[in-house]
């Protein structure tokens, strides 16, 4: 009874995966999505949207045959305790690879647009902060702050939306005229800007309910996600030329900064003050869930205590790649291979879980 006291809800669940899949990477997406596939980049979104999919139903079958189990748990049911500290040790670098790369983008980011005199160590530091504090609280007031900020994102789908007042349709005419070939190779780079739906792998375990129900509202998040990145990269497909966007880094903000309200001069930094709020929960769910494979891996009980260490790794390591575009490419692809690296755990694991007699009946004779 009281291990069910520290489970979060499956509505919580859903508005966590939201919360972690926005991130950092919006801003660049539809730069990104036209490099890759061209004028018709939101089509290899929607590819991406298919596969992560196929990610959550293969997982499902997994979580199946071993309910209230968290993905590592499985593994060692399956191969044991050495593998399964080696694949928490993987998830813990994995955690803080994506913190790394979250944080890095972030300061150049607002490097770039609000504050280019502040030092990139100091705009890290009072993110970090920010993170540490909420980070080391349980999953519940985690759950229940990423409940309350996911309202912003009306303002955020707002602002999208009422760009299209400006939109100019031939732009993106005709469908489906890039290869699909290109579109397919596309998939690759929508996947990674989904990102965040892997964390099923622990909240899912945490969660209270029916499995079925779980991975409904986990579906669902990742169907909302898709809808506003789609929306976001069509808006901005919409505005801009093909030729200019493939030269614009944040075509997001330049779309948003070319228009104004009468009590709202600077709407980019208004947009700006709200995706920060979303570059720090998902900066939160990965730094909470380093921090418990860090914890799990050397048996410690004060949680805090490894949420700092978690935080402090994630800093020192995001201040020593040197600001330049070469060092933001290489970090991005480093976290690429990693994600599509923690993207095959579940399709390696099924045949094995699917082949095993070690199941719901013997969970339930434990």
């Amino acid at each position: 009874m009281k291990d069910k006291t520290k489970k979060i809800s499956p509505a919580q669940l859903f508005f966590m995966i939201i919360q972690t899949q926005i991130g950092v990477g919006v801003l660049s997406l539809p730069n990104t999505m036209a490099n890759a596939a061209k004028i018709d980049g939101w089509i290899s979104l929607l590819f991406g949207w298919i596969v992560v999919q196929i990610y959550i139903i293969t997982s499902y079958f997994i979580m199946k045959k071993h309910p209230n189990k968290k993905m590592k748990e499985i593994v060692e049911l399956l191969f044991g305790k050495m593998i399964s500290r080696m694949f928490e040790i993987v998830i813990l670098l994995y955690s803080i690879l994506i913190g790394v790369l979250i944080l890095y983008l972030y300061t150049r980011i607002l490097d770039r647009w609000v504050l280019p005199e502040t030092p990139n160590w100091i705009i890290s530091l009072l993110l970090i902060i920010c993170c540490y504090f909420l980070a080391k609280e349980d999953i519940r007031v985690i759950a229940r702050f990423y409940v309350i900020v996911t309202l912003f994102l009306f303002i955020f789908l707002g602002l999208i939306i009422y760009s299209l007042k400006y939109a100019n349709i031939y732009y993106i005419l005709p469908v489906a005229s890039t290869d699909w070939k290109d579109i397919l190779i596309g998939t690759k780079e929508a996947i990674i800007a989904l990102l965040g739906f892997e964390i099923i792998m622990f909240l899912t375990a945490m969660t209270s309910g029916a499995l079925n129900l779980k991975i409904k509202l986990i579906s669902a998040a990742n169907g909302v996600v898709t809808f506003f990145y789609v929306l976001a990269t069509i808006a901005c497909y919409l505005f801009f030329s093909p030729a200019d966007l493939l030269l614009i880094p944040e075509p997001l903000l330049y779309l948003i900064k070319s228009f104004s309200f009468n009590i709202i001069e600077r709407t980019d930094l208004l947009f700006l003050s709200i995706w920060i709020v979303f570059v720090f929960t998902s900066l939160v769910s990965y730094v909470y869930w380093g921090a418990n494979c860090l914890q799990n891996i050397v048996k410690g009980k004060k949680t805090s205590k490894y949420t700092l260490i978690m935080v402090a790794i994630i800093f020192i390591m995001a201040q020593m790649p040197s600001d330049t575009e070469q060092s933001m490419q290489q970090l991005s692809k480093y976290a690429s291979y990693a994600g599509y690296f923690i993207i095959l755990i579940p399709f390696v694991l099924l045949p094995f879980v699917l082949l095993s007699r070690k199941g719901k009946h013997h969970a339930q004779n434990q």
